[in-house]
């Protein structure tokens, strides 16, 4: 589904450089939830941003549903918005929105039609449990039912990928378990990809794979779940 080769970025401040990704490689099949792990300054935000296309200024080699990724601001807007899905820690919902309208709007950036952009909110609303809350904007809601409306967002488009940056950090044990649950069950059925930095054992502990990055390096690689995390 997403595959990246020699991955390498740099950042430059001023006369010095510092390496973030030091020719990093992976391939990730469709449907799998796979960890990103790692100690602060590892790489994980770095590669984050280009597996999202939001970093297009680095070297190596990207392909995502079997394109390759030319690394113009054009390319990567149109796949970002067409195949990407995005789930932060923070939720980062609109606040003068509904949960509706947070989770209709991607689609009115695709330029979906009325009828159908009410069909898709309304499916996704009802498959993340959240349908009886659509009206409510989100100081109404609870931390886990935000999270909710965040994953109804990231997959009412049937993206190809979601990127998740922390996405249990600020959640209760019993609300992260939910989430976590809901994000692998809709990512089965929809044959959707995620890809997820995280520190949080117990969203590693629920993944088919687990990528461990260190100065910029991929140091590890296991499949399947139940392993610490680092960091």
């Amino acid at each position: 589904m997403i595959w990246f080769e020699g991955i390498c970025k740099t950042y430059k401040q001023g006369d010095n450089e510092t390496c973030a990704l030091s020719g990093v490689s992976a391939n990730i099949e469709t449907g799998d939830t796979v960890a990103l792990c790692g100690p602060s300054g590892s790489g994980k935000s770095t590669l984050l941003n280009i597996c999202g296309l939001l970093d297009n200024d680095y070297h190596g080699e990207l392909y995502l549903d079997g394109q390759r990724v030319a690394q113009d601001t054009m390319t990567t807007t149109l796949l970002r918005r067409e195949k990407l899905g995005f789930i932060f820690q923070n939720y980062n919902l609109i606040p003068v929105m509904t949960a509706y309208e947070n989770v209709e709007y991607p689609l009115l950036l695709n330029n979906v039609s009325s009828k159908e952009r009410s069909r898709m909110t309304r499916h996704i609303l009802d498959a993340v449990g959240i349908a009886d809350q659509a009206h409510k904007r989100p100081n109404q809601l609870s931390g886990g039912q935000q999270q909710r409306v965040a994953i109804a967002r990231a997959l009412v488009k049937y993206p190809r990928l979601v990127i998740a940056d922390e996405p249990t950090a600020n959640l209760d044990t019993q609300t992260a378990n939910l989430v976590i649950d809901l994000m692998r069950s809709l990512g089965k059925e929809m044959q959707t990809t995620f890809l997820v930095a995280t520190h949080d054992d117990r969203m590693t502990s629920h993944c088919d794979r687990i990528i461990r990055l260190q100065d910029g390096l991929l140091i590890d690689e296991i499949n399947g779940g139940f392993q610490q995390c680092a960091g």
